[in-house]
């Protein structure tokens, strides 16, 4: 994994620990998080008037979760509270503090574009198993297939 490479996952991970783990390994993501999650303010950040048709920034802020246990996990992230068109709202979690507010929403939305990719390629290409993970690996699988 490349340092730049940034970890997009859906809310498949709830423990706090875990966020905390990523973030020590100095690895980046993205992730969904359950609206209304258990969670204490650090810093507010001031959001910019970028903003797009599709989803609205509702709030940008640092935070710390807590644990089940009620017990704060030290480990600074990024919330970002957003509303879609439909109204629902949406809450992004990241450990990137470089981009904007928007920039992240629409980076998570890409996830859904590679979902759509494996799942063409499992369903009408056949594809079972990769040979290979890397970016080369499945460059020459994929001309060699089809």
């Amino acid at each position: 994994m490349e340092k730049e490479d940034i970890l997009l996952f859906d809310r498949g991970i709830s423990k706090a620990d875990t966020y905390k783990q990523i973030s020590q390994a100095n690895k980046y993501f993205i992730t969904r998080l359950n609206v209304g999650r258990k969670y204490i303010q650090v810093k507010e950040n001031a959001l910019n008037s970028n903003q797009d048709n599709s989803i609205t920034i509702l709030n940008d802020e640092i935070v710390n979760l807590y644990k089940q246990q009620s017990k704060r996990v030290t480990c600074d992230l990024r919330l970002v509270k957003a509303e879609n068109k439909k109204g629902e709202e949406l809450w992004f979690l990241t450990n990137i503090f470089y981009l904007s507010a928007q920039e992240l929403v629409f980076s998570y939305k890409r996830r859904w574009d590679i979902e759509v990719f494996f799942k063409f390629i499992k369903q009408h290409l056949q594809f079972k198993r990769f040979i290979s993970h890397t970016t080369n690996g499945m460059s020459v699988y994929l001309l060699y297939c089809v």
